[in-house]
């Protein structure tokens, strides 16, 4: 392997590390979030998963574009495309998580918050996909 190859693999993990971290720190908000709208709130726990997703949405945004892609040659594209497609993808990715909370929670009776973790943790690749080849795609620095 060339040296310029490496250099491209240790690019992509750190940048793949660094979306896992905020991530992570979106669990955290949408956990909370989640816990508190349920436990202290009492809406139904699907609802305030939905709405805390959404928050951790925005949130995951804010932190992408300020450490993970601000790198990324954007000078083509509008934030807002940005922001739409974000959404897009995050909508897509909301839908599995809600279906594997409904799933694990309803079905096999296992505490909300721990499949809402899981359901988590299992769209991470997919929403890590999507937004490298959609959503902060590299432009073409030639054109």
């Amino acid at each position: 392997m060339r040296l310029s190859e490496l250099m491209c693999v240790k690019e992509k993990m750190g940048r793949f590390l660094k979306f896992c971290i905020v991530g992570a720190s979106a669990i955290l908000v949408n956990m909370g979030l989640l816990f508190f709208l349920t436990e202290i709130v009492g809406l139904f726990y699907l609802f305030s998963a939905v709405l805390s997703y959404v928050v951790a949405i925005l949130y995951k945004f804010v932190l992408c574009e300020l450490l993970v892609f601000r790198d990324i040659v954007r000078s083509t594209e509008w934030i807002g495309w940005r922001v739409l497609k974000f959404n897009i993808a995050s909508a897509v990715t909301m839908v599995i998580y809600l279906v594997i909370l409904w799933f694990l929670t309803g079905v096999f009776n296992i505490y909300y918050m721990l499949s809402a973790f899981i359901g988590i943790v299992l769209t991470t690749l997919l929403r890590y996909i999507l937004s490298i080849t959609w959503v902060w795609r590299q432009l073409d620095k030639s054109k």
